[in-house]
């Protein structure tokens, strides 16, 4: 009886949550929005001893948020962004850096109609590469230009001033080709989107 009557008052609560985002006048279907975030960034090279540190790592993305229902959304999303890192080892010196563009999916949540949480992917290819060892060039494009990145993301942020979000976020990407071993990226920064 107890076990009835919950999957009575859950399927209630679903019906009424599914309802409300159906019915609901007052947010839009979908709104184009634009997103720039910012990073500090740790890269590491799967089964070496190598840490490099980010030296400004910048997205930039563009989307469609559509609603289905009243707190949950998706986003498709086309964008590129620039990581860059330093190090130094065994008395060397030296920087290097990607351009990527890319495309991303995720699922979001909007409690409350101000709150944001959101996962998603990520992937792209390399288009750019800038290497630097002792002050001399050691790019080597059509290596470069063979490997893909991939990975995941999550946002955490509220919504204000009605066409503005803010908060963090959490991206790890793998970059990977044949002639290299994999390259972790794990970034920790912040994030401003504007909502046309």
């Amino acid at each position: 009886m107890v076990k009835r009557l919950l999957l009575i008052a859950l399927f209630a609560v679903t019906s009424l949550f599914a309802q409300n985002g159906v019915s609901s006048t007052e947010l839009p279907k979908s709104r184009f929005v634009a997103q720039t975030e910012f990073y500090y960034s740790k890269l590491s090279i799967f089964r070496e001893s190598l840490t490099f540190n980010g030296n400004g790592d910048f997205w930039l993305q563009f989307g469609r948020e559509f609603r289905f229902a009243r707190y949950f959304s998706w986003t498709p999303s086309i964008g590129f962004n620039r990581n860059g890192w330093s190090f130094e080892r065994a008395g060397h010196s030296g920087k290097m850096s990607f351009v990527v563009p890319y495309v991303s999916f995720s699922i979001n949540a909007h409690p409350f109609d101000i709150g944001y949480v959101d996962l998603g992917l990520h992937y792209g290819r390399l288009t750019y590469c800038f290497g630097e060892l002792d002050g001399e060039n050691t790019t080597k494009d059509d290596t470069y230009f063979s490997s893909y990145s991939h990975g995941f993301y999550t946002h955490i942020g509220a919504d204000f001033l009605e066409h503005f979000r803010a908060g963090l976020v959490y991206r790890q990407t793998f970059i990977d080709s044949d002639d290299y071993p994999r390259v972790i990226v794990a970034a920790l920064g912040g994030f401003v989107l504007y909502k046309f």
